[in-house]
C-alpha cells in the first residue's frame, strides 16, 4: 500500500488486520497519511497502537519537549508490521487462532510491555529503548510457536535489517 498508493497506514496493529477468504487486509484508516516527501508523512503527532509503534516514534513521543509534529515514515509502518508478525508467531499455533504457550517471547518483551502499559512519557521512552535493545541485540533469545518455526529465519533477517538501519542512522 505504501509504495503503490503513497499512503502510510499509521496504526498497524492486530486489531486493524482482518483475514477474508484467506487474504489479509488492513482496516481502520483514521490515522492514514499521504506520503509527501521521501517515504514520510507530515503533520502527525505520532500515531499508532503503543505495543506496535516503532522505536523511533516511541522515542520522539516520549521526548521532552514533545515535538509539534512527528514525521511518520514507511519504516515505522514496516517495524509495526514486524511486531504484529512477531506476536502472532509467538502466541498462535497455526490457523484457526489456537492460542499456545509454546512460543518464547524476546527476553525483554515483558519489560517493554510493562513500560508501555504505564502510558506516560517515561513508559513510551522506556518501551522504545527496550525495542531498540531487542532489534540491535546480536543473538536475542526468542522462539516462534512450533507451527511457525519456519518463520524464524524471516523474523531474524527482518530484525537484523531494522537493527542495522538503526546503527546506520546512529539513533540513540
Amino acid at each position: 500500500m505504501t509504495t503503490q498508493r503513497h499512503v502510510l497506514h499509521g496504526d498497524l496493529s492486530p486489531n486493524n488486520l482482518i483475514i477474508f477468504e484467506g487474504k489479509g487486509y488492513f482496516i481502520d484508516f483514521d490515522h492514514t497519511k499521504f506520503i509527501q516527501l521521501i517515504n514520510q508523512a507530515k503533520d502527525s503527532r505520532g500515531t499508532g497502537t503503543i505495543p506496535y509503534i516503532s522505536y523511533r516514534l516511541l522515542k520522539l513521543m516520549g521526548s521532552t519537549p514533545i515535538p509539534d509534529s512527528i514525521e511518520h515514515k514507511a519504516s515505522d509502518d514496516l517495524e509495526s508490521l514486524f511486531y504484529i508478525l512477531l506476536k502472532f508467531t509467538m502466541i498462535y499455533d497455526g490457523p484457526g487462532g489456537l492460542i499456545t504457550h509454546k512460543g518464547v517471547p524476546p527476553e525483554n518483551y515483558r519489560r517493554w510491555h510493562k513500560a508501555y502499559v504505564a502510558m506516560d512519557k517515561d513508559g513510551l521512552g522506556t518501551s522504545g529503548s527496550l525495542k531498540k535493545e531487542f532489534l540491535m541485540d546480536i543473538a536475542p533469545h526468542y522462539e516462534p510457536a512450533p507451527y511457525f518455526r519456519a518463520c524464524r529465519p524471516i523474523l531474524e533477517d527482518w530484525r537484523i535489517t531494522m537493527g542495522d538501519a538503526m546503527k546506520d542512522l546512529q539513533l540513540s
